[in-house]
């Protein structure tokens, strides 16, 4: 028999209040809490939409913030629905790694979603808190916000509603032809010599008799796709404790691979090669790359009763340029005290260890494919995770496996303690075995945030007393 606590019934009927909940007014909000309307003059910081990835289906978009300290967050979105749809939302990285509740509307155009931090109490500074995936449209179309339903929530709590709001745009994959709009000088062919043969840029692809012009390339924002991509070999220079790669004038969609040798180790782990895919052109491209030593890393290790090995990787390159990288590495398990099988590369996000999907490709060869950079962990498999990629979207569920034990998590517990009664846990709301996430049709939980921050706050105080 499954028995619940009464804290972790209280942090169910609040996420169902997330859902249920019917729009706020400001005032309303601060009057429940006790709190006067914060007068926001100024703006206090920015709510913005990233392209990070595109194939020939799919565009992939974060959504992100500069404000610090954010506890929670609405948004949202309307699109035109004649030109794209939303395939999926998902969480984003650290504190918000737990897929939003979500309301899809593919038929109107719009998608609603919000989440809470893992721990409300701290928030996360700066954080990536989304993940949506659009399907590739035919021409340019714009991804937009409404703004008073798009907003950031403090651990004050406080809502913070003057943001600059920076939509984004979808670029076409001008399967039409048109008239080569997309592909910058390449429309009248001018400039495009003989590039029958050329490889054409995402955004003009069939754009007219200019396709193949090599002008083309500057048409459109979205990075070339599939075997576009060009590959550029990063030149390697060994630095104390281990090496720095880079790269210069390297454009969007590119994947930058360097040889690492045996520069970056400590006995029980090397570091064999990186590759790193740009989601954005970048005029240099810098990766320093080190082993370190657990005084260093301001963390517990990832596993009890295991030493692991840790990595720090460092770049220039802002976390928008960066679609990903792939850690090739060798560890010899019987020194980290693992199975072969059971090794894992673990990458450190606002203080906690996110288990990466990691492949032993043969004996003690592996590789793992990360969103960014930060301090890693080569170790066994950790007490509350498998092989799955907590670290990205998809896998479990994106918020950590069930059995994390974290009752402050709100995509964790409560999508165990809910069961099939809410859809805000991490294992119900996005199909737990790993495949597509499922698009919850619900009504999400618009208003002021302030007001269930704080009530969950209260829960918390009133079951510790």
């Amino acid at each position: 028999m499954t028995t619940h606590t009464t804290r972790g019934r209280l942090l169910v009927c609040l996420l169902v209040a997330l859902v249920a909940i019917t729009p706020l007014s400001a005032g309303t909000a601060a009057a429940a809490v006790g709190t006067a309307p914060v007068d926001q003059t100024e703006p206090t910081g920015e709510l913005t939409l990233t392209t990070t990835n595109q194939t020939d289906e799919t565009v992939t978009v974060t959504l992100s913030t500069t404000v610090d300290d954010v506890a929670g967050y609405q948004a949202n979105l309307t699109f035109d629905p004649d030109s794209t749809a939303v395939q999926s939302v998902s969480g984003g990285e650290g504190q918000f790694s737990a897929d939003p509740v979500t309301n899809v509307d593919n038929e109107n155009g719009s998608v609603n979603f919000n989440q809470v931090a893992a721990n409300i109490s701290s928030g996360s500074d700066a954080p990536t808190m989304a993940t949506l995936v659009f399907a590739v449209p035919e021409e340019p179309t714009d991804v937009t916000f409404v703004p008073e339903d798009s907003l950031v929530t403090t651990s004050e709590p406080e809502d913070v509603t003057n943001l600059v709001r920076d939509g984004v745009t979808l670029a076409g994959d001008g399967s039409d032809g048109g008239d080569g709009s997309d592909g910058g000088d390449g429309g009248d062919g001018s400039d495009g010599g003989d590039g029958g043969t050329g490889s054409p840029p995402a955004g003009g692809g069939d754009g007219g008799d200019g396709s193949g012009g090599s002008d083309g390339g500057t048409g459109g924002t979205a990075p070339p796709s599939g075997d576009e991509a060009a590959t550029v070999e990063a030149d390697v220079t060994p630095v104390d404790g281990g090496a720095t790669l880079s790269a210069t004038d390297v454009e969007a969609g590119s994947t930058v691979e360097a040889d690492l040798g045996d520069a970056v180790g400590d006995g029980t782990v090397a570091v064999d090669g990186l590759t790193v895919e740009t989601a954005a052109a970048v005029d240099s491209l810098t990766v320093e790359a080190r082993s370190v030593d657990a005084e260093t890393v301001p963390a517990e290790p990832p596993a009890s009763g295991d030493d692991p090995s840790y990595l720090e990787f460092e770049t220039n390159a802002s976390s928008d340029a960066v679609a990903n990288a792939t850690v090739s590495f060798t560890a010899d398990a019987d020194a980290l005290g693992a199975e072969p099988e059971d090794v894992r590369l673990f990458r450190l996000v606002d203080g906690e260890w996110n288990a990466l999907e990691t492949t032993h490709e043969a004996d003690g060869v592996y590789t793992a494919e990360t969103p960014g950079f930060s301090y890693f962990a080569v170790s066994g498999a950790a007490d509350d995770a498998d092989a799955d990629d907590s670290d990205s979207t998809g896998g479990d569920g994106s918020g950590g496996s069930s059995d994390s034990g974290d009752d402050s998590a709100a995509g964790g517990d409560a999508g165990d303690d809910a069961g099939d009664d809410s859809s805000s846990g991490s294992d119900g709301g996005s199909g737990g075995d790993g495949d597509e996430p499922i698009l919850e049709e619900q009504t999400p939980g618009f208003g002021v945030l302030t007001t269930l921050l704080a009530a969950l706050g209260a829960a918390l105080l009133a079951r510790r007393r």
